[in-house]
């Protein structure tokens, strides 16, 4: 058992971390081509090639994190060490440089690469420290609800914030969004800094007894054979992909074809909101069902929500509104179980193998989870393109008819396919303590 205390303190490392990582998901995109001036298709390509670096530095991250040996030991060195230039690496990103062409370009694109690898360097070790906090899965739910808390905390900051003080800081400079990153970035550095001295790493028993510094093959073996962990990545892939198309898209949804840009902050707030009040609920219904099933409900309604925003026209405002709550409450339960799912997998591996490899397996998730979000964030900026989208201008019928599209038939199936993956998902609440009970009976 975790105490509230120590809950609460590793929690405040999500909340640093997002208010960096909501400005990447929710406006980055928005802010390559409405601020900065890319081109919908360039911006999608850069954003899509930064992710997937991201993506690749993730599972060697992990496993340098697992190797790593100091007197704080092996993942919160990197939370505190790495503080410091994940908040210069995101300043730089947001910065406008008084560039054009490929010049401009080459910025964007390098500066974005390098806050993707300050922040793979921080993040990796402290999600994976995560994992080692308690070997119960009902208690991981409560430490990943803990984590989701905060994270949409921040996430409110971000959302509702953000534009309404880069707007009145572009009135007397063109540079809002580098004052608003600056701020963030003082207050995630000192929060980080809180986590760093507040946190221990736990080493258990079922860590202590299993193989220290497995080679690659034993890694290959384990992961191969993982067969939960294998679902849970596709599953992830196909969600984050929905979900990352839905809500990249909905900036611009709510732009120009509500033509309510004021209420962007506002919806995005409500988003985040909701999705934090929802965890008591989720974190509840997890402890009566499964994980999985909570899955299912939370995709049912998330599907639901999308179809009835589709049917309603642009002038139902209000009642759009109410549609975008329902989405929201459904949110909340996607992101409790990423992180809730993926720790039940290691002790499965280590049962069938003997191999326990934390960061290796949340190295891989992270891996697939920025994957998804570049590819989706790409595959918008050619979609955009497509159906004849341009930047500050009145939209014509075609082009807000396949926005609309892309906002809700897209992100449906992808769903309907992460629920029937998850079909193939073994491991439940009873499950998961005989495997615990087992390991450490051996």
């Amino acid at each position: 058992m975790v105490g509230f205390k120590e809950k609460a303190s590793f929690a405040s490392g999500d909340f640093a971390l997002n208010l960096y990582w909501q400005i990447v998901s929710t406006y980055l995109l928005f802010f390559y081509t409405d601020y900065v001036g890319l081109g919908p298709a360039v911006a999608g390509m850069i954003y899509m090639a930064a992710s997937i670096w991201d993506a690749v530095t993730d599972p060697a991250m992990g496993v340098i994190a697992d190797r790593t040996r100091s007197r704080w030991g092996s993942y919160r060195p990197y939370i505190l060490f790495g503080s410091i230039p994940l908040a210069i690496s995101f300043c730089l990103m947001l910065y406008q440089p008084e560039l054009e062409g490929a010049g401009l370009i080459a910025w964007v694109a390098a500066t974005h690469i390098l806050f993707r690898t300050c922040y793979t360097v921080v993040s990796i070790p402290y999600t994976t420290l995560g994992g080692r906090l308690s070997t119960q899965a009902e208690e991981r739910t409560s430490i990943a609800a803990y984590r989701m808390v905060l994270a949409t905390a921040a996430g409110v900051i971000v959302t509702t914030q953000t534009l309404v003080w880069v707007d009145v800081l572009n009135e007397a400079h063109r540079q809002g969004f580098l004052y608003v990153a600056l701020v963030y970035a003082a207050v995630a550095t000192l929060t980080l800094v809180f986590c760093f001295r507040s946190i221990s790493e736990h080493s258990h028993q079922l860590v202590e007894k299993a193989v220290d510094k497995p080679g690659l093959s034993e890694i290959l073996h384990a992961l191969r054979v993982n067969r939960p962990f294998l679902v849970l990545l596709l599953a992830i892939c196909l969600s984050v992909f929905s979900l990352t198309t839905f809500l990249s898209t909905l900036v611009y949804y709510i732009k120009y074809d509500l033509l309510k840009p004021d209420l962007i902050g506002v919806v995005f707030g409500m988003k985040t909101g909701i999705s934090m009040l929802s965890l008591p609920f989720w974190t509840w219904l997890v402890k009566k069902s499964s994980k999985r099933s909570v899955w299912w409900v939370a995709a049912v309604m998330f599907i639901l929500g999308l179809l009835a925003l589709f049917a309603l026209p642009s002038s139902q405002v209000t009642l759009i509104l109410v549609i975008l709550g329902f989405i929201s409450f459904a949110y909340g339960a996607f992101t409790l179980n990423f992180w809730g799912m993926l720790p039940d997998t290691i002790e499965y591996s280590q049962l069938k193998t003997g191999v326990r490899a934390d960061s290796v397996i949340f190295g891989l998730a992270q891996f697939v989870l920025k994957t998804s979000i570049g590819i989706g964030a790409g595959a918008l900026g050619y979609l955009l393109v497509f159906v004849g989208y341009e930047a500050n201008i009145q939209q014509s019928a075609d082009t807000l008819s396949g926005m609309r599209n892309i906002l809700v038939l897209v992100p449906v199936l992808l769903q309907v396919g992460a629920c029937l993956v998850l079909l193939a998902y073994p491991i439940s609440n009873r499950s998961h303590a005989r495997m615990v009970r087992e390991i450490a009976d051996r």
